[in-house]
């Protein structure tokens, strides 16, 4: 027991003395920044143009949601379709049954997934108050 602890002993101080130096960095890091920003001075403002023609952050995360539910539909249907195709040819084979069994759970589990995420995006919504939210589950 005691060589367990001589060995480990420099290796925990070595971690700490690297995380307190790490630590030391981003304060100072974060200290300067200020100084840093006030050094800029005025600077011309540059006008960037929008590349996704959404014209507000809400309507890109709806056009985000729809082209990711438009994907993700499909593949339900395929993983559904190939597992019980699994289930089809696997006759008395018990590693196959497994096999199918694990298909159509994961993807029961993905499309869960799907749906509580567009219910966390709903939640989100109306917490922050965009309006209409309800189109983004359209």
């Amino acid at each position: 027991m005691m060589n367990y602890i001589h060995k480990t002993g420099p290796v925990l101080l070595y971690w700490k003395a690297n995380m307190i130096k790490a630590f030391r960095s981003v304060a100072a890091t974060l200290l300067a920044l200020p100084a840093l920003v006030q050094a800029q001075g005025n600077q011309p403002t540059i006008q960037l143009t929008d590349p996704t023609g959404t014209g507000t952050f809400a309507a890109l995360a709806k056009k985000i949601v729809s082209y990711l539910w438009q994907i993700s539909l499909p593949i339900i249907a395929i993983m559904v379709l190939w597992g019980g195709f699994l289930f089809l040819t696997a006759g008395d084979d018990i590693s196959k049954v497994q096999k199918a069994k694990n298909t159509l759970k994961w993807a029961v589990i993905g499309t869960a997934v799907i749906l509580v995420a567009q219910g966390v995006v709903y939640i989100i919504g109306e917490l922050f108050g965009v309006e209409n939210v309800n189109q983004f589950m359209n």
